[in-house]
């Protein structure tokens, strides 16, 4: 026995080994450290000693031992002498390890470069005996039981008959896979070869047998890289690196199918058999045959004239005649003739050549001939053409009853009078419909292979069919049909070949179609040889199938369940026959992840096998399972009862099935006591949260109740404090009332006198007098009333008519005019129109328009007024020949205290705006028309009073926004602007230039204009962008950061123009920017626009406040800003309180009150105080709509007094809250 560590030999007697041939351990130096790790621990570092690869006994019981190292050693057991023979100096190179075997009693070894050398005892020298470069690099070579080698190089597996002889014969086994054979030992009846992953058995007729598996893990275990065999009796020994295996091995029966390589050549156009059973094909364009007997086929010429003519098919037509079709011609080759006859066909269109691909002959004789034009119909014996049918097909086939097919995309019925079209019931698709092949069986029954699958169509019925043959892929392509002598139909989709009975319509056999080894079948390439064997040919050559019979079913095993990932072989319960596992079928409520390993017993790796699987119980249909993968895995499993069933088949078997039964416990948390502890539970803990819950409400409802009476004690004394002060101010403006009407008095009675006189030539003057005086008396009674605590609002007067008033006030200023000969002149086409204002202020636009007309015209001057009603308008025209008011002064012409260029007359520019917010109160307009020197035109457009323009007049006041709110709290002032820059020249111009419009403040740099910037809140900044301590752009983000200061606009004016500095500026918040020098004009232009931008935020961010959260929310078009939203909801939570005034609201904003009142009127045009009061009346607006009584609202939304309310309520809507109040309840009902 040769083993790792050396040579033993066997002691029957004391039952043990023992080292066997010592001595050759003594050429290895004494002190010389030996290889452990070597094949037998003789070979020291520096030495060549003997080293052991293998041991050979011949036929005479003597020993061959093989080095590595190009020694053989040649010994008996029966002596103690050997012979040693060194191949070392012979310069071959060898790999004596492995490629070296014992033949005919004498070592034998093939070299690197494959030659054959066998030793000659006599000589003791190897002597060479022929070579071939397909053996170089044999790594194993074995000497089998037929005295024939068997060799495994890079080329591939060959077996050497006679390798002795000087012309051995060399045979390659194509089959097999040679890179993956791992060892090949001989034994008694065959040759055996290892592989990774099966077992090869080659035997004396060259059939090859395979063992495929042994069980799943086979691979794993390695159990087939053999060591060594031993066969007797049919039962295989086999002892590899694991364990020695016991192998049952069933020879191939002759019954099993033969498929061989004929012929390996190229592109095989067409296949005929003759009567002689001569094999005739094309390839490449060439005629071959292979005659019955021989080997290698023989090229044949049809035309000596030329001799390279391209043939495109042949057919074995009747009387034994070939006939070949080619290029524009026709070849006629009869039986035992020796050369072809060219037959010419007229071609279909004259001047146009024709080939012909395919041939098919009727009982009648004729030739049907396939062309790229269509299909000819052609009569040898008259050398005729009969028939022509166009279009594009693809093959020609003819039927059991003498029918010709023509398939394509379309199918035609010839030979039996007119060409007859077959259509196809098959489901309409996009997909476009190819007929490949077509044939009709003795039944009548048409097979069409289609690019929609295979279908079976009867003639007579006119019904199609599907045939699905695989069981898996029904509408896979089918492209050949091929029908024998004993009525089997074969046919061949994209990977299988099918034998099918016509009767039963049952697969009787099938094959992968690589097995044929000829790769893609071509048209026209089918026939059947006189013994039955059916030849194929393809795109690589022709190969031949005999011997099919039907597959026996194979049948599929559950090998292995993998519970928590921990695997369990797979048995079957002795008690209930049943698949089970050592751990049992019953698992705890942990154990809920499965796999489940199977296997195909039967498995061969040539026939696909295809795997479904189901667990019962959980899935509801099967799954497909992949071939090279075969389990399936079930994670998270619920509690329950479940099977796991795996099916398996070939395409001509039937399925097979194997389960394995199992149940997981319901864990103890999902099981009925628990559940009705936890039901316990919840009723429990609901009893505690609501004990806990009742017992907190009590408490929290004693606190309100004694908050209640704390603050309705606070509520009563405010109360009796405000009546107090109500009280002093009702007496106050009594006592002031009183004392005016008192000298008012005193005054109309002289004048009341003189107007009694006749004859008295100033009556116009006094009743002039008297007139104004009487106005004046109406003021002091609406202060008289307004001060009664019994009726707050001021009263409303509409009974009268713009008639009276106007020609009134006409007449008082009349004398005025004529001091200065002002030519005076009033017309009028009134009646009894009135006017959308009480009398009062209609009074007062009057007045306030004539006397600035009387105060600016010029001496001897024109005072023009008109008067006329348009449509539901009062329009009223007011002209005068005064000094004009220029362009850039008209638009600012009506705010409060702006006054013209004429400083030397009395005014206090107050006037105008009164009219103009009267004016625009009422929902009229004025309109100012003025040219230097040529006097001033104002038309005023005031509503006509009626009870519906009344009601929309209220409506437009609840619905429009605050847009035109105006500032109450103090007088507006120009805007505010802060210009930073660090040059003084520029500075102090700019300062000059700009203060003719702007409030101009200057700082001289960053730092300075920051700490202004945050104590003045301006209403705009100028900055340079290069200045000292602090830049430009670091003030501008310390502005934008601060809550404070970061509403104020700024325009960044700087020498750095380029698009860097500008995206700088404009990345760090910067509203505009200019390059110096700029244009003043243009600067003070784009100020104005920021601070009118800036205004009309303001507006809608007092609208935005003025509103209801849930209504402020709502404007998802207003930029809304966090301080906004801050005060929105200050002023919501405490505007009910009547002490909440400015110094509150700073407090609950973190600001001081300068600060805030600055903020505020920036970004909202209002100060504290009036939005506050603003917020209070739409409060109250909005219960006076719900019918709340108008003391109640006045208390509720914070005012003092109803008194206060009223008159603040009166000024804002220009009505009372009872007329309100009335007005919406009578719109309501309306």
């Amino acid at each position: 026995m040769l083993t790792g560590h050396g040579l033993y030999l066997h002691n029957d007697q004391q039952d043990s080994f023992m080292p066997y041939m010592d001595t050759l351990r003594q050429q290895a130096p004494k002190g010389t450290r030996l290889f452990k790790d070597s094949f037998l621990s003789v070979r020291t570092m520096d030495n060549d000693a003997f080293r052991p690869a293998a041991l050979y006994q011949d036929s005479l019981d003597r020993f061959w031992l093989v080095g590595d190292d190009g020694q053989l050693v040649h010994f008996s057991v029966d002596e103690d002498a050997y012979q040693l023979y060194d191949l070392h100096s012979s310069g071959v190179k060898h790999n004596l390890r492995f490629s070296v075997t014992l033949y005919k009693d004498a070592p034998l070894f093939i070299s690197k470069l494959g030659e054959v050398f066998r030793f000659e005892k006599s000589t003791g020298t190897f002597i060479k005996l022929w070579q071939n470069s397909v053996l170089a690099d044999t790594r194993i070579v074995t000497t089998g039981p037929d005295n024939a080698l068997y060799a495994v190089s890079e080329q591939g597996f060959f077996r050497l008959e006679q390798p002795d002889s000087r012309q051995p014969s060399l045979i390659r086994f194509s089959d097999i896979d040679h890179h993956a054979v791992t060892s090949v030992r001989s034994g008694r009846h065959a040759v055996y070869l290892g592989t990774g992953s099966e077992l090869i058995v080659l035997d004396s007729n060259d059939r090859v047998s395979r063992v495929s598996k042994y069980h799943s893990d086979a691979q794993m275990q390695q159990i087939f890289l053999i060591s060594n065999v031993f066969d007797d009796q049919g039962t295989v020994w086999l002892a590899t690196s694991r364990a020695i295996f016991e192998v049952e091995l069933k020879h191939a029966s002759d019954s099993a199918d033969e498929i061989s390589a004929v012929i390996q050549k190229p592109n095989i156009d067409g296949l005929q058999f003759d009567e002689d059973d001569n094999l005739w094909f094309v390839s490449l364009s060439r005629v071959y045959v292979k005659y019955k007997g021989h080997a290698e086929s023989e090229r044949v010429y049809l035309d000596p004239v030329q001799p390279e003519l391209d043939v495109h098919t042949v057919y074995a037509g009747r009387s034994g005649t070939l006939w070949f079709g080619a290029s524009s011609a026709l070849y006629r080759l009869e039986k035992g003739a020796s050369s072809a006859t060219r037959v010419s066909v007229p071609p279909v269109n004259a001047g146009n050549d024709f080939e012909i691909r395919d041939i098919e002959q009727s009982e009648n004789g004729h030739l049907w001939l396939l062309t790229f034009q269509g299909v000819v119909e052609y009569d040898p014996h008259t050398e005729r053409r009969v028939s022509f049918l166009p279009g594009h097909f693809k093959n020609l086939k003819k039927g059991s009853n003498d029918e010709v097919l023509a398939c394509g995309f379309e199918i035609y019925l010839l030979g039996q009078g007119a060409p007859a079209k077959i259509k196809l019931q098959i489901p309409k698709s996009n997909k476009k419909l190819v007929v490949y092949d077509v044939d009709i069986d003795p039944k009548g029954r048409l097979w069409a292979a289609t690019s929609y699958g295979l279908f079976l169509h009867d003639l007579q019925a006119k019904r199609t069919q599907q045939l699905d043959l695989n069981g898996v892929y029904p509408n896979v392509v089918f492209a050949f049909i091929y029908r024998d002598r004993a009525e089997h139909v074969w046919l061949a989709d994209m990977a299988n070949l099918y034998k099918v009975s016509s009767d039963t319509l049952q697969v009787l056999y099938s094959t992968p179609f690589k097995r044929l080894s000829i790769g893609a079948k071509t048209y026209d390439s089918a026939s059947e040889s006189g013994a039955g064997t059916l030849y194929l040919g393809g795109i690589n050559g022709i190969a031949a199938l005999s011997n099919t019979q039907a597959m026996v079913p194979y049948g599929v095993h559950i090998s292995r369940v993998n519970v928590q990932g921990e695997p369990y072989a797979v048995y079957q319960d002795e008690q209930h026959s049943e698949n089970t596992i050592l751990p049992g079928r019953w698992f705890n409520s942990a154990q809920r992840n499965f796999k489940f390993e199977f296997v195909n017993i039967k498995r061969d790796r040539n026939v696909d096998v295809y795997y479904q699987y189901r667990l019962l119980g959980f899935d509801k249909n099967w799954t497909e399972a992949e071939q090279t993968q075969r389990s399936a895995t079930y994670t998270n499993l619920p509690p329950g009862i479940y099977k796991f069933v795996i099916r398996s088949r070939a395409i001509s078997s039937d399925w097979t099935e194997s389960h394995f039964e199992f149940e997981i416990a319901t864990p103890w948390y999902l099981t009925g006591w628990a559940f009705t502890l936890y039901a316990f539970g919840f009723v429990l803990l609901t009893g505690l949260l609501l004990f806990a819950r009742t017992y907190q409400l009590r408490r929290r409802n004693l606190h309100l109740e004694e908050l209640v009476l704390s603050r309705t004690k606070e509520i009563d004394q405010k109360r009796a404090q405000i009546a107090s002060l109500m009280e002093s101010k009702n007496v106050f403006f009594g006592n002031v009332s009183h004392e005016l009407r008192t000298p008012l008095a005193v005054i109309m009675l002289p004048i009341k006198s003189m107007l009694k006189q006749e004859n008295n030539d100033g009556s116009r003057k006094w009743h002039a007098a008297y007139s104004q005086a009487l106005r004046l008396e109406k003021l002091i009674d609406n202060l008289i009333r307004y001060a009664r605590k019994d009726d707050a609002s001021p009263f409303e007067n509409h009974q009268f008519t713009a008639k009276d008033v106007l020609l009134k006030q006409a007449h008082a200023f009349e004398l005025l005019a004529n001091e200065k000969q002002i030519r005076y002149e009033v017309t009028h086409t009134l009646d009894a129109q009135e006017v959308l204002l009480n009398e009062a202020d209609f009074e007062q636009i009057v007045t306030n328009l004539l006397s600035n007309a009387v105060k600016y015209t010029p001496v001897k001057g024109e005072i023009n007024v008109q008067a006329h009603q348009c449509g539901g308008f009062l329009q009223l025209v007011f002209t005068n020949s005064g000094p004009g008011i220029r362009k850039s002064l008209q638009a600012d012409v009506f705010k409060r205290y702006v006054r013209g260029e004429h400083s030397e007359i009395v005014g206090q520019g107050i006037g105008l705006s009164v009219v103009h917010q009267l004016v625009s109160d009422c929902g009229g307009e004025i309109v100012l028309s003025s040219e230097p020197g040529k006097g001033c035109q104002f038309t005023l457009t005031i509503p006509v009073y009626s009870e519906a323009s009344a009601q929309a007049s209220d409506s437009r006041i609840q619905t429009e926004a605050k847009a035109q709110l105006q500032v109450t709290d103090q007088p507006e002032s120009n805007a505010r602007v802060l210009i930073v820059e660090d040059n003084p020249q520029l500075r102090m111009m700019l300062k000059e230039s700009l203060s003719v419009w702007f409030d101009c403040t200057v700082a001289c740099d960053g730092e300075q204009g920051l700490s202004q910037a945050k104590s003045d809140l301006p209403d705009l900044i100028i900055s340079d962008v290069m200045m000292p301590k602090m830049s430009g752009l670091e003030m501008l983000r310390e502005i934008k950061q601060d809550d404070t200061t970061s509403h104020i606009p700024v325009i960044l004016l700087t020498a750095k123009e380029d698009d860097d500095s500008r995206i700088l500026g404009f990345e760090a918040e910067a509203d505009d920017y200019m390059g110096k020098p700029c244009d003043l004009d243009v600067l003070r232009h784009r100020v104005e626009n920021l601070i009118k931008g800036r205004k009309k935020l303001a507006r809608l961010f007092a609208d935005q406040i003025l509103r209801s959260p849930s209504q402020a929310s709502a404007l998802s078009d207003t930029k809304r800003l966090p301080f906004i939203d801050k005060i929105q909801q200050v002023i919501a939570q405490n505007y009910q309180d009547p002490n909440f005034d400015t110094e509150s609201m700073a407090s609950h904003v973190f600001l001081s009150v300068r600060q805030l009142q600055r903020k505020t009127r920036n970004l909202t045009g209002l100060s504290p105080n009036a939005l506050l009061r603003q917020y209070r009346l739409e409060q109250a607006r909005t219960q006076l709509q719900a019918g709340a009584l108008v003391a109640e609202v006045a208390y509720q939304v914070g005012f003092s007094s109803p008194a206060y309310f009223s008159s603040c309520f009166k000024a804002e809507f220009n009505m009372s809250p009872q007329h309100y109040s009335k007005q919406y309840e009578k719109e309501s009902q309306t």
